[in-house]
């Protein structure tokens, strides 16, 4: 039970994070749950509850979506995953999350040194294209493949509603992927399906506590906790063993 009730902690926390800047809930969630639980049931759980919680985030805000901007970064995304899987089968998992965690630091930084400038990304095909290739990599790999589309919402669609709801459609139609395949491959049993329950009260919580948090600040305000958010994700990317 003792495991159940810290899923569900857990689970509250990344919610908050998720709700509140629009990313972060992966990347915080399967940094804790390893220690309760085996890897590969954490990383189920953690698809399950990005899936549930994304639904009703994108229903929330279905009419801001931009589907327009969405699609290239999102087909991009979805075509590269399998290369990020393969880089986590051949390669060196304790390098990769290092590299992965540097990448995003320096990210963080780089957006911090240029705050005191109107940054402009122009959601164009090309952009669009390296955003979701980016993020499709990362995702293969640790499912943390936020930041890069993180960056290019953020500072390419000026409202922040739409923001948010293009952000976290891209984010349903990704975990909706990993969850069908979950099932297809007899993945999921019984005693993932009571942790993902547990999870399932926290994120709740969580996501409805974030959202309204999300609702009442300023534009300047989110992207200071996006930078600050992605600086201490990345640096515990780098950290985990």
């Amino acid at each position: 039970m003792t495991e159940k009730i810290l899923t569900l902690m857990i689970c509250f926390g990344g919610s908050l994070i998720q709700g509140l800047s629009g990313f972060g809930f992966a990347m915080f969630v399967m940094f804790f749950l390893p220690f309760i639980m085996p890897l590969k049931v954490a990383a189920i759980v953690t698809g399950m509850q990005t899936f549930f919680m994304g639904t009703y985030v994108v229903f929330k805000f279905r009419k801001h979506i931009d589907y327009k901007i969405a699609m290239v970064p999102l087909i991009s995304s979805l075509a590269l995953v399998p290369i990020g899987v393969r880089l986590l089968v051949f390669g060196n998992e304790n390098i990769l999350k290092r590299i992965l965690g540097i990448t995003i630091v320096s990210i963080s930084i780089f957006l911090f040194i240029k705050s005191r400038k109107e940054i402009k990304i122009k959601t164009n095909v090309k952009n669009g294209i390296i955003a979701g290739s980016l993020s499709g990599i990362m995702s293969g790999m640790f499912n943390v493949g936020g930041p890069p589309l993180v960056v290019y919402y953020l500072y390419g669609i000026k409202n922040r509603l739409s923001y948010k709801a293009t952000l976290e459609f891209s984010f349903l139609i990704r975990s909706m992927m990993i969850v069908v395949m979950h099932i297809v491959y007899g993945n999921i049993n019984k005693e993932i399906i009571i942790f993902a329950l547990f999870g399932g009260i926290g994120t709740s919580i969580g996501n409805l506590l974030g959202l309204s948090m999300f609702q009442k600040i300023n534009s300047v305000i989110l992207h200071k906790i996006v930078i600050v958010l992605m600086f201490v994700l990345g640096t515990l990317l780098i950290i985990n063993k």
